[in-house]
């Protein structure tokens, strides 16, 4: 293959690269889930002592209305929740609540942020722009806290957002925002491309071009895989159980538990303790569930903490942190653990655990490059090795056929 055609080719080849990845990215950014162009979300960081439901009037141009309202659900406990309410991307001129809760008691109010279409920040608003509008008095007000009592006997306790001035999330943001956050790793998947076209163009046996290639995506996938996995928080759990079969971890960010934040694990028959690691996003973690086994038995728990990924212990739970729920006859605790019976038939044991404060490693858990590094180097030395043995191998056996042929000696 002489070099000019080859070099037309490599260039087409690029070319038509980089429209696949061009049109792959857009159309990732125009279908995604987790994004969404029509729509900001106001985002309320608060607590309450009572379960409820909260009404969020929106004024958008029309004055408030039945039709533009959204209706969430408030979780009691005292503990802080963060609770999005999606509206649409329109100019908004006035905002209030309707605290449709059964409580006497102080309803506190930590954090108000306005959400573009990637549920990310582009506006703070204070919690001095709260103001109580009927059935509900101010009790403490500071820059980081905001408390209101309802009155008694209320039957339609409001409180009101004052905005400065009509508030719109402009179109233009969020795509400026989308095209910086991809544009590395398309640069990167790009340049990926054109290394593999490029070896695949110019390496005459294509038996040993396709196994280069295929080390080196499976090698990036697995670089990649690594990234997520250092990116993440992981829940280990040090435990034995009596039966084989599976635990399960809920976490809840800030919309109760439910099934889309969950992982499961397979678990063994044994006395020896085992180490068990969840792997959870890098998120606010408000409360914790684990659901030890699917079915009856004993399982003993020896500890529980929060890593990172490479075994860095974050948090250490304490076990009398945990409760009976669901299907769990006892907890049992000794010097070296906690021992759980699960009476038999059971088929949906649950231990609650509580914290005393949310689990919060965003923006405070650097990212382990040294140790990221560290762990790929073996891998790399080992695909190198296995790719060159091969590579060595291909040329020595096609060498001797060649030399077999040239004799007339059949292989």
């Amino acid at each position: 293959m002489s070099a000019l055609p080859c070099r037309r080719q490599y260039v087409t080849a690029c070319l038509w690269a980089l429209a696949v990845l061009s049109m792959t990215f857009i159309a990732n950014g125009v279908v995604s889930p987790d994004y969404d162009a029509d729509s900001i979300y106001l985002s309320v960081s608060l607590s309450s002592s009572a379960d409820g439901v909260t009404a969020l009037y929106y004024d958008v141009g029309k004055g408030f209305n039945d039709n533009d309202v959204l209706f969430v659900s408030i979780r009691g406990g005292g503990q802080v929740y963060d609770y999005p309410f999606k509206i649409p991307n329109r100019t908004l001129y006035d905002l209030k609540w309707s605290l449709l809760l059964l409580t006497h008691d102080v309803i506190s109010f930590r954090k108000i942020e306005i959400l573009d279409g990637f549920r990310r920040p582009v506006k703070h608003l204070s919690l001095r722009q709260l103001e109580p509008l009927q059935q509900v008095r101010l009790s403490a007000l500071t820059d980081t806290n905001a408390d209101f009592k309802i009155q008694e006997r209320a039957n339609d306790p409001q409180i009101k957002i004052r905005l400065e001035s009509p508030l719109l999330v402009k179109w233009h943001s969020s795509p400026f925002l989308f095209v910086g956050m991809l544009f590395l790793e398309f640069l990167g998947l790009f340049i990926s491309a054109c290394l593999l076209i490029a070896i695949w163009l110019y390496q005459r046996d294509k038996v040993i071009a396709m196994v280069i290639v295929i080390a080196l995506v499976s090698f990036g996938w697995r670089c990649w895989s690594e990234y997520e996995d250092a990116k993440s928080l992981f829940l280990q759990v040090a435990m034995s159980s009596s039966v084989n079969g599976t635990a399960q971890v809920y976490y809840d960010l800030g919309q109760g538990m439910n099934e889309n934040q969950t992982r499961q694990m397979h678990i063994s028959h044994g006395e020896a303790l085992r180490q068990y690691r969840f792997k959870l996003p890098n998120k606010k973690m408000y409360r914790l569930r684990f659901d030890p086994m699917m079915t009856g038995g004993k399982v003993r728990i020896g500890d529980i903490k929060v890593t990172d990924a490479y075994g860095g212990v974050l948090h250490a739970i304490p076990l009398r942190e945990m409760t009976t729920g669901n299907q769990i006859k006892e907890i049992n605790y000794k010097n070296d653990g906690a021992e759980i019976i699960v009476p038999d038939g059971a088929n949906d044991p649950q231990i609650i655990i509580h914290l005393k404060e949310p689990l919060n490693f965003e923006d405070k858990l650097p990212f382990p490059l040294r140790q990221w590094l560290w762990s790929l180097i073996p891998e790399a030395v080992l695909y190198i090795l296995l790719t060159f043995v091969f590579i060595l191998t291909r040329r020595r056996l096609k060498n001797l056929f060649v030399e077999y042929a040239g004799k007339g000696i059949q292989p």
